[in-house]
């Protein structure tokens, strides 16, 4: 588990993060774990000058310097959500597995009463953009036959590359 902290003085400038490791990471030569990361972001006045370089040190849970690390490279760029609706594909049931509840929910779906799937885009399976008998079997395929993986996202949450008319209203595991 690891938490993100940052701080900056008036706008934005001399920038820290903190990465917050709990629990705390033993590296060999150090004589107490290290609980803290601290990324120290490059800062340049106007005129291209550098008053900070780029840096990272480890931290005690006392925020004492236990050694300072290289930094090889630093990246200024601003993350951004994804658009649209991140899930994993297979997860049809989203309990955060692939199992064989999320094929037999396809069938379900598809063969009696049972209830759509909160997110279509999950349960195509083999990402044809239709839902039909294969994802199940591709679903199964995967688990019991050692068949390749599901197309992406799979194995992690992520967004569906391939465009297609199936909704994804909910993906409570991905959320």
């Amino acid at each position: 588990y690891w938490e993100l902290v940052s701080a900056a003085s008036r706008h934005n400038t001399f920038v820290r993060h903190w990465v917050v490791l709990d629990p705390p990471v033993t590296i060999d030569g150090l004589a107490e774990p290290v609980s803290i990361v601290e990324l120290v972001s490059p800062q340049a006045n106007s005129a291209g000058e550098i008053l900070q370089e780029a840096g990272a040190k480890y931290l005690s849970s006392s925020f004492e310097e236990l050694r300072r690390v290289g930094v090889d490279s630093f990246s200024l760029e601003l993350y951004t959500p994804p658009q649209g609706p991140v899930l994993e594909r297979g997860d049809v049931d989203s309990d955060g597995r692939i199992s064989i509840t999320d094929a037999i929910t396809v069938l379900r779906f598809l063969f009696t009463d049972g209830a759509a799937p909160g997110c279509l885009k999950a349960a195509d399976s083999d990402d044809d953009g239709a839902l039909s008998i294969t994802d199940a079997v591709r679903i199964l395929g995967y688990l019991f036959r050692g068949d390749e993986a599901l197309p992406a996202p799979f194995g992690e949450c992520g967004q569906d590359p391939s465009e297609d008319n199936l909704s994804c209203e909910s993906s409570p595991h991905c959320e």
